[in-house]
């Protein structure tokens, strides 16, 4: 490209600006447009290819979605984790505790801000 801006007026500056906005806009848009058609091209050959291995091993989408139904009742899938108990009580309300894991509760910042001992919330054991 041999154009040389400086020797340019500001009116075929401003003319080669919005030229260079108008081409930036199209090529953007056709940059989504083609990403959209990958998009869909991927999820095409996806679907193809479960087809094809549903039609091998004779499965229906009835039967796929019946196994992901009785492994819901059983609660496979989901974590068990087991709560924690706390550790720390706030001496002014007793029904506010934490864990020790995790965020520290506004109560405690401000109780450690007043120069209180985390020693002294601790719940005996």
């Amino acid at each position: 490209m041999g154009i040389e801006l400086n020797e340019l007026s500001i009116d075929e500056l401003q003319e080669l600006n919005k030229r260079l906005a108008r081409e930036l806009k199209a090529k953007e848009a056709q940059k989504e447009k083609d990403s959209y058609r990958e998009e869909r091209e991927k999820r095409r050959s996806v679907m193809r290819q479960v087809r094809e291995l549903m039609s091998a091993h004779k499965l229906s989408v009835d039967e796929l979605q019946a196994t992901r139904a009785k492994r819901a009742a059983k609660g496979e899938g989901r974590k068990n984790a087991s709560k924690s108990p706390p550790k720390y009580r706030n001496p002014e309300d007793h029904t506010q505790t934490w864990t020790g894991k995790g965020r520290k509760p506004g109560w405690l910042i401000n109780a450690l801000a007043r120069g209180d001992s985390l020693n002294g919330m601790t719940i005996p054991s």
